[in-house]
């Protein structure tokens, strides 16, 4: 998400959210390091890649695959990828076996876990269901493992503190590793399992499935790249111009992270930056050394032409009127406290047809504005 306050159609309010409301973001990362995202667009007859979407739902054949919008992300966002051998790790917002097959039939390989209304296996439905009540009576590290009906998907139910539910075309189910793992705190009753295999011992070497260790080391790359952004994101609202917050609040700040990450974990030839402030710092350092030089001063609100002798400027009058170009945003002293009044549609805005020939701009008929205006003030 990246945050942005002003009004358009294409941002969105999620309130659960670390940042409630803003532009929504789709992305795959590695390590933090964002390698390709897309927009979400809301409130469209368009998929979330821009696609049309149909209005209607034909009946599905025996060799056809139904992807959601949210699945067709994924799919389209490993398709932006370089080739090469891809294994993804996805949380139960976009997991099913449709989508795991999907990428399976595109040589990349997907693991994560699900929801029981992902459609998976009816039984492996019924025992998540039961071990949230807990009535399921399995032993901690008990496993079961259904394929799919076209065996390219393997649906695994894990008994950890909870019962596990996870959709992989890589692992098969029987591949265990090593992990320290400290005992939980939860007295719920489908922790009893765990409890029961930890007993007195507060931490234990245990045997985890290894495709829930993979998934939970290689899982969150995203959020790792978000946190990073955020230490050192802008410091003030952004209301106005959403190109403003996705330019310098998501794009630059991307290409400030992807880069950190490229020479942190990299081999450049000069001294690692640890930390994202440093690389910062380094790199303003480096543009103004390289370019403070060449650019020239810009002013807000600059008025007037200061490069014409001002004996130049002839004072004329103009054949239409127009707003006095010195008397706009200009207050002259401190206002005086006055009531408000009832706000008129008829109250015209006053005009001028005196100006400057020069600079062909309306001002008023007198010394102050024109003087200002001219940077004589």
């Amino acid at each position: 998400m990246q945050y942005f306050e002003g009004r358009t159609l294409e941002k969105v309010v999620i309130p659960t959210k670390p940042t409630p409301e803003g532009f929504k973001i789709w992305a795959v990362a590695e390590a933090g390091y964002f390698l390709s995202w897309l927009p979400h667009l809301p409130h469209k007859v368009f998929d979330s890649v821009g696609q049309n979407k149909p209005r209607t739902r034909k009946r599905k054949r025996y060799d056809e695959y139904s992807l959601n919008p949210t699945q067709a992300v994924v799919v389209d966002l490993v398709k932006r990828l370089p080739p090469a051998i891809y294994h993804v790790f996805l949380d139960n917002l976009f997991s099913s076996p449709d989508l795991f097959t999907v990428l399976r039939v595109l040589n990349i390989g997907a693991t994560g876990t699900c929801r029981i209304n992902s459609g998976i296996f009816n039984r492996l439905i019924q025992l998540k269901k039961d071990n949230t009540s807990g009535r399921l009576h399995w032993a901690w590290g008990q496993i079961e493992t259904v394929p799919t009906p076209d065996n390219k998907v393997n649906q695994i139910a894990w008994k950890d503190n909870v019962l596990v539910l996870l959709l992989s075309t890589v692992y098969e189910g029987t591949e265990f590793t090593a992990r320290i793992r400290k005992r939980p705190t939860t007295i719920h009753t489908r922790a009893r399992a765990i409890k029961q295999f930890f007993g007195p011992e507060a931490v234990k070497e245990a045997r985890v499935l290894t495709a829930a260790a993979d998934y939970n080391d290689h899982m969150g790359a995203v959020d790792r790249g978000d946190q990073l952004r955020q230490q050192e994101g802008l410091d003030h609202r952004v209301i106005k111009g959403p190109w403003r917050a996705l330019a310098w609040g998501f794009l630059l700040e991307t290409a400030l992270t992807n880069t950190f990450l490229l020479q942190k974990h990299g081999q450049p030839n000069w001294k690692l930056f640890r930390t994202l402030h440093e690389w910062r710092e380094q790199i303003s350092h480096d543009l103004l050394s390289q370019y403070g030089q060449k650019a020239s001063l810009r002013q807000r609100n600059h008025t007037g032409d200061i490069n014409t002798p001002v004996l130049q400027h002839i004072r004329v009058r103009r054949k239409s009127p127009g707003r006095c170009a010195a008397c706009r945003g200009v207050h002259w002293h401190e206002p005086t406290k006055t009531a408000f009044k009832e706000v008129s549609g008829n109250r015209r805005v006053p005009q001028s047809r005196s100006g400057c020939q020069q600079c062909n701009v309306p001002l008023c008929n007198s010394d102050r504005c024109w003087y200002f205006y001219h940077r004589l003030n």
